[in-house]
C-alpha cells in the first residue's frame, strides 16, 4: 500500500499524521491480531530496537534485523548464474519483490524510523497475564493430584517427607507442606518455558536443584501423577515464536524481563507479595555496576575483574546484576573463566527465578567464552540468603548435596562486592492470606540494637521492612572482610526521609566510610496531582520513592579519603538534599 510523500516532508511526521498511513496502520493491526508469527516480528524489532537504541543513534539500522520486513530493501534480489552471472528466470513471486523493494529504495535513510513507528502503532499484544491464569490454574489441578498420591502411597510420603526436610534445611524452616508441592508444580510447568528460551540447554541435566525435584516428581509420575499441560501447549508455541528473531542478548534479556513481570506476578501472586519480587530495569543495573567499579577504582584501587575480588548478588531474582556484569566489558577476557567459576555469587528464593538465573548467567558466559565443553554456573544458590544469618556450620543433606555444598562455598567466601535490589515487603496486607512475612531473629536483633536504638519514633514496624533487612545483613557481611569493600542496592527511598529511619541513617554514618545516594524519586503514595507531577515516573511503577544508594567499607586500619558525611546533619534530622 504505497503513499507517496511530498518533497522534503519529514517521514516521521508524515507516518503520524498523513491519513493516507491510517489504512496501513489498521491493516497492520489486523494481521498482528491473527498472525502470532507477524508478532513475534513485531516484538523483534521493538526489543532489538530498545536494546540498540541505549548504545547507537536513533537512525542506526542495526537495531532492525530483519529479513522478513522488506521496508527500505536495497540491492538485487534475483538470482544469478554463479558462472556468467547472467539474471536467472525468476517466478512471479521473486519479480513481485524485487519490484517492491525498487520501490523503496528511496525510504532506506529512514527505515529505523519506519520501524519506529511500526511498533508505536501497531502496539504490543499483551499475552502473560492470560496465559499466567492458565498456568496458575494447571499448577493448582497438579498440586492437588499430588497431595493426593502423597496420602494414599506410604513410599512417596516419605520421599516427600525427605524432599520437605532438604528444602528446608536449604532455604528456610518455615517452609511447609504446601509451598513444597508448590515448587514441584511449578518445576514441572516450567520445563517446556526454559526449552523455549534455552533450546540448547538440557536443564534438569545440569542444575543441582533441578535434578533432585526431577526424581522426586518422577516417583509421583510413577504412582500415576498427570502431567497434562496441553492447554499450555499454545502459551509455550507462543514463547519460541517471541524468541525466533531477537538477536541481540539484552533484548532476551527485556523478554526475560516482561516474562518475569507479567506471567509470574499473575500465576503466583502470594508468592510476589511475600517477598516483594520487582525486577530491575537495566539501565538501573547498569548504572550500578559501573558505578561499584569506579568506586572500587577510586577508594580500593582495584577492579571487579581482579582476582580474589569476591562478588554476590543476594537476591539474584532472574540473574539480571550477573549478566549484565558479564557483558558489561569491566571483566577482562582473561578473567572471565575465572570469574564465573569462583568469584560471581548468588542466592535466590523463589524457585522460577533461580532456574531462570541460572541458565540465563550460563547462556551469556557461553555468548562469551565459546566452549566445545559446557561448563555449569555452580555458584548460585536456592537459599534464603538472611536464613544464612541464622545458621552456623551446615549438615550436609544429602538430597541437595550439591545446592548445600555451593552454600557452604559461598559463606566461606571474602565477599568485598554485594550489589543487587533487594525485596521490598514490610508485611501482608490482610491477615487472613496466610501469608505472613518471615522472621529471623539473630538479624532483627541486630537490627534492633543498632538500627532501633538510634530512632525515637513509635512506629518500627518498617524498620524490619525487607530492604532494611537487607542492609543489616550487608553490612554485617562486609564489616566481615577485613579488607573492606562496597554495597550498591536499588531499594525503597523512604529512608532517606523518614522520622523512623533516622537510627538506620545514624548507623550507616556510624558504620560507612563513605555514602553515596543517587534519589530517583517518583514517591506518590499520599500525594495530590500536583505532588505526584513533581515526583515524576516510578522505575519500578510503584508507590513509594526510589534510590540508589553506595556504601563503601575500608579495611582495618585505612581512612577513607573521601569520607566526608556530616552524621549530625544527615542521621538525626530528615535531609531533603
Amino acid at each position: 500500500m504505497p503513499v507517496a510523500l511530498s518533497p522534503g516532508e519529514d517521514i516521521c511526521e508524515a507516518l503520524e499524521k498523513n491519513d493516507r498511513f491510517k489504512e496501513v496502520w489498521s491493516v497492520l493491526c489486523a494481521l498482528r491480531a491473527h498472525d502470532e508469527n507477524f508478532n513475534a516480528q513485531v516484538n523483534a524489532i521493538r526489543l532489538n530496537m530498545a536494546d540498540t537504541a541505549r548504545y547507537n543513534s536513533p537512525d542506526d539500522n542495526s537495531a532492525t534485523d530483519s529479513s522478513k520486513f522488506i521496508v527500505g530493501t536495497t540491492g538485487n534480489q534475483c538470482q544469478t548464474n554463479e558462472d556468467t552471472g547472467d539474471v536467472l528466470q525468476t517466478n512471479k513471486e521473486q519479480e513481485t519483490k524485487i519490484r517492491i523493494a525498487r520501490q523503496l529504495e528511496l525510504f532506506t535513510p529512514d527505515q529505523g524510523k519506519i520501524f519506529a513507528k511500526l511498533v508505536d502503532k501497531v502496539g504490543t499484544r499483551n499475552y502473560w497475564e492470560g496465559w499466567a491464569s492458565d498456568v496458575g490454574r494447571v499448577a493448582r489441578d497438579i498440586i492437588a493430584h499430588m497431595n493426593d498420591i502423597i496420602e494414599r502411597y506410604p513410599d512417596v510420603q516419605s520421599a516427600f517427607d525427605r524432599y520437605l526436610a532438604g528444602l528446608q534445611k536449604n532455604i528456610n524452616t518455615s517452609i511447609d507442606r504446601e509451598q513444597a508441592a508448590e515448587m514441584l508444580g511449578q518445576h514441572i510447568i516450567v520445563g517446556p518455558i526454559f526449552d523455549a528460551l534455552f533450546a540448547d540447554y538440557h536443564f534438569n541435566d545440569n542444575n543441582a536443584v533441578s535434578k533432585t525435584l526431577a526424581r522426586m516428581v518422577k516417583k509421583l509420575q510413577d504412582r500415576g501423577l498427570g502431567k497434562d499441560t496441553t492447554i499450555l501447549n499454545s502459551f509455550y508455541a507462543s514463547i519460541r515464536n517471541q524468541i525466533g528473531d531477537i538477536t541481540s542478548p539484552a533484548a532476551r534479556q527485556q523478554l526475560i524481563k516482561e516474562l518475569y513481570n507479567r506471567f509470574f506476578a499473575v500465576a503466583f501472586p502470594k508468592t510476589v507479595q511475600r517477598l516483594g519480587i520487582v525486577y530491575t530495569p537495566i539501565e538501573c543495573v547498569d548504572f550500578i555496576i559501573h558505578s561499584v567499579e569506579s568506586l572500587m577504582n577510586r577508594e580500593f584501587g582495584r577492579s571487579l575483574s581482579d582476582e580474589n575480588v569476591h562478588i554476590l548478588d543476594p537476591f539474584v531474582g532472574t540473574g539480571t546484576f550477573i549478566t549484565r556484569l558479564l557483558q558489561s566489558g569491566i571483566i577482562k577476557d582473561k578473567d572471565l573463566k575465572r570469574k564465573y567459576l569462583k568469584e560471581l555469587h548468588c542466592n535466590e528464593v523463589v524457585l522460577l527465578a533461580y532456574y531462570v538465573a541460572d541458565v540465563n548467567i550460563e547462556t551469556v558466559f557461553h555468548s562469551k567464552f565459546p566452549s566445545d565443553k559446557y561448563i555449569n554456573y555452580d555458584n548460585i544458590c536456592l537459599t534464603d540468603t538472611f536464613e544464612l544469618y541464622e545458621r552456623g556450620q551446615r549438615t550436609i543433606d544429602e538430597l541437595f548435596k550439591e545446592n548445600t555444598e555451593q552454600i557452604e562455598r559461598q559463606c566461606k567466601a571474602p565477599i568485598q562486592v554485594i550489589i543487587g535490589n533487594p525485596p521490598y515487603s514490610v508485611g501482608q496486607k490482610n491477615a487472613n492470606d496466610n501469608n505472613q512475612n518471615l522472621k529471623y531473629s539473630k538479624l532483627d536483633n541486630r537490627i534492633a540494637e543498632t538500627y532501633v536504638v538510634g530512632s525515637t519514633s513509635t512506629l518500627k514496624n518498617s524498620l524490619y521492612d525487607s530492604y532494611i533487612r537487607a542492609f543489616r545483613w550487608a553490612s554485617d557481611r562486609i564489616a566481615s572482610n577485613p579488607n573492606g569493600g562496597v554495597i550498591g542496592f536499588i531499594t525503597n527511598g523512604k529512608w532517606l526521609d523518614a522520622n523512623t529511619m533516622a537510627g538506620f541513617r545514624k548507623s550507616l554514618c556510624d558504620e560507612f566510610d563513605s555514602i553515596y545516594v543517587l534519589d530517583l524519586q517518583g514517591g506518590t503514595r499520599g500525594k495530590d496531582k500536583e505532588g505526584c507531577a513533581k515526583a515524576g515516573g516510578n522505575v519500578f511503577n510503584i508507590l513509594v520513592g526510589v534510590c540508589m544508594t553506595f556504601l563503601v567499607k575500608h579495611g582495618e586500619g585505612e581512612v577513607s579519603p573521601c569520607a566526608s558525611i556530616s552524621q549530625a546533619k544527615y542521621a538525626a534530622t530528615p535531609s531533603t538534599s
